[in-house]
């Protein structure tokens, strides 16, 4: 327990920037001390989600909806580039995180102190709410054709997680990538209606690393939950080309 614990100490402490691969590389921290941090700072004025129609299909067709999470720093714009290369027929719902960090967004706070860092439950279940409501949204103004299904990267990997147990009855299922549920959020008990989640991870992860993820996935499975984790050798705090082919795999069945 005492590892896992600063496994999770030591990753919050790296969390600076989330954006996507294909995204400008986040800049190199300053050699001078800093104060302490939130990422919640203003709302941001204006969000507006990214659709996109894929496989050939039309807009006013009923298509499967995938519903997908940029991380910290990112935006939907940037992170909607996650679909290039999908082939199957869905209707894609890129969501913007509600409040400003740096050039993107962030879905929940997070706060680096002298004395460690705060872990961020409650704004995950915050968050959770949130999109649980911009799904049901867009389900109603969009033909859908069955459950949609979450995926999201680092900070919208984390949610992803959290969805699929807290909001299980919204989704098919869950595809958390480089992302995991902080301890104080695993049930002690299975939820009803949870939805089955395929984590995908990396095993060279330096920003969030997989051990949290391989713990909590344990303890859903010991629940008797539908979770499964599968790791990428060698691959760090991105979505390479084997992991996003297994990815498509995930939200197209």
């Amino acid at each position: 327990m005492r590892r896992l614990v600063a496994a999770l100490a030591a990753a919050w402490a790296l969390v600076a920037c989330d954006r996507a691969p294909g995204a400008e590389p986040p800049r190199a921290a300053p050699s001078a001390p800093r104060p302490p941090i939130s990422s919640a700072q203003a709302p941001r004025p204006g969000l507006v989600r990214v659709e996109l129609v894929k496989g050939g299909a039309a807009p006013t067709d009923a298509l499967p909806l995938i519903v997908a999470l940029h991380g910290l720093g990112d935006d939907a714009q940037n992170f909607s580039a996650v679909f290039d290369g999908l082939e199957a027929r869905a209707r894609g719902g890129v969501l913007p995180a509600p409040t400003r960090h740096g050039a993107g967004g962030s879905w929940f706070a997070t706060r680096r102190e002298a004395g460690g860092v705060t872990a961020p439950t409650a704004g995950l279940v915050a968050a959770a709410e949130l999109v649980a409501a911009e799904v049901r949204a867009i389900v109603a103004a969009r033909p859908t054709a069955g459950k949609p299904v979450v995926t999201g990267f680092s900070q919208g990997g984390m949610l992803s997680f959290t969805l699929a147990l807290r909001h299980g009855e919204l989704f098919a299922r869950a595809v958390p990538v480089a992302g995991w549920l902080p301890e104080p959020l695993w049930p002690a008990v299975a939820p009803p209606g949870a939805a089955p989640i395929v984590a995908l991870h990396g095993d060279a992860d330096d920003v969030l690393p997989v051990a949290p993820t391989r713990a909590g996935v344990a303890h859903l499975r010991g629940l008797g939950l539908e979770v499964e984790l599968r790791e990428f050798h060698g691959v760090r705090h991105s979505i390479l080309r084997e992991e996003r082919a297994v990815m498509f795999v995930e939200l197209s069945r």
